[in-house]
């Protein structure tokens, strides 16, 4: 090694591989490559001359080892001396690289959302792309300062302690630049990324403690409103009065909630059959992406003189979240108005006698009794 002692944790079979250059030589092939144990000392073949002026040689090392790296070679370049003299002695220094091996370990789990309803992503595959940076060895690949982008599969957990972590590795790397990684993850649908800790950072040869980088995710919730729309066929004709003295009373049932009661007091429009329309909207309800709740709805206290047409009404569905409907479901309810309000005219026949009185204008005082 670099301090003249024997080299530690060396394979008593390994050879270290050199490549001597001679130029000024009169040899046909004036390259040649010895292997040399460590600790040992090998000779080249005989190179030879005319004259005074003596060859030139190089001594490179070849086929370097992760395990050992080339520190120096003394008298790595020289003049031949001739024979009687002293050969010339090229001294290689190594110095022993210990090779380290680390792992990621990769967990997901799933947040509390707050809501009753089952976490329906627990359990899911979710899959993450590990980018690893430097020097290293992944799965039998070599990379030399450059990168590769692992696949994984991690499975959700609802919490760190029960979460099952995958394990990524092993890597190998060489002295002490490790690589360092990066964790992106593909997110699923209906899932937030809350955060992925750490997403980055450097490798540690620790078999016993690897890393471990956590992930969390949010299940998306949704929304959605239910909009009655109420139609009373065959009202056109029939009195403001009549109409504004109308009530439509409403109970909605939607899954994982307490019943809802609606009124509707005051008509919004005529249709374009002329029909009177009451519409109002419930409350907001909300739900796990997936979790899409069902929902009843029933007109209660149905008013005198009208009959709910229930095959061609929309009393009963799935809420779904939809953005470019302002979040509502639209359900049509139709009553029929069976027998409009009594009504009735008073006609009044003016008779004279007297000619001069026909044409001329009498007024009457008319007294109407009773409810109207």
């Amino acid at each position: 090694d670099e301090n003249g002692n024997p080299l530690e944790n060396v394979d008593p079979n390994k050879f270290f591989e050199f490549k001597i250059t001679v130029d000024g030589a009169m040899n046909p092939e004036n390259t040649e490559t010895v292997k040399v144990k460590a600790g040992e000392t090998v000779e080249s073949k005989v190179y030879y001359w005319m004259g005074e002026k003596a060859p030139t040689y190089t001594v490179e090392e070849i086929q370097a080892d992760e395990n050992y790296e080339l520190v120096t070679i003394e008298n790595a370049t020289g003049i031949l001396a001739p024979d009687g003299l002293q050969a010339a002695r090229a001294i290689a220094i190594n110095k022993y690289i210990k090779k380290n091996e680390g792992y990621l370990n990769l967990v997901k789990v799933m947040e509390e959302t707050g809501l009753e309803a089952e976490n329906t992503f627990v359990g899911s595959i979710f899959t993450f792309n590990v980018t690893l940076n430097g020097t290293f060895e992944y799965n039998g690949e070599k990379i030399e300062n450059g990168s590769k982008t692992v696949a994984v599969e991690v499975i959700a957990g609802e919490s760190v302690e029960n979460a099952i972590a995958t394990k990524v590795g092993p890597v190998y790397w060489y002295g002490e630049n490790a690589p360092t990684y990066k964790v992106e993850e593909d997110v699923k649908e209906g899932t937030v990324l809350v955060s992925i800790n750490p997403d980055t950072g450097v490798l540690v040869a620790d078999q016993t403690a690897p890393i471990t980088v956590t992930a969390i995710n949010r299940q998306e919730t949704e929304k959605g409103l239910i909009r009655i729309i109420k139609v009373l066929e065959g009202s056109s004709d029939v009195t403001r009065e009549y109409i504004e003295s109308l009530k439509f009373s409403f109970e909605i049932a939607v899954d994982g909630y307490e019943k809802e009661q609606i009124t509707l007091t005051t008509p919004t429009r005529q249709n374009e059959n002329g029909d009177w329309v009451w519409e109002g909207t419930s409350s907001e309800y909300v739900w796990l992406y997936g979790n899409n709740p069902n929902y009843t709805i029933t007109e209660v206290d149905v008013p005198e003189g009208t009959v709910f047409d229930e095959g061609r009404s929309q009393v009963s569905g799935t809420l779904t979240s939809d953005a470019t409907q302002n979040y509502e479901v639209r359900n049509e309810i139709i009553n029929i108005l069976e027998e409009g309000p009594n009504t009735g005219k008073i006609e009044i026949t003016k008779k004279v006698e007297d000619a001069v009185l026909v044409d001329k204008e009498f007024k009457f005082r008319v007294l109407v009794t009773g409810g109207y």
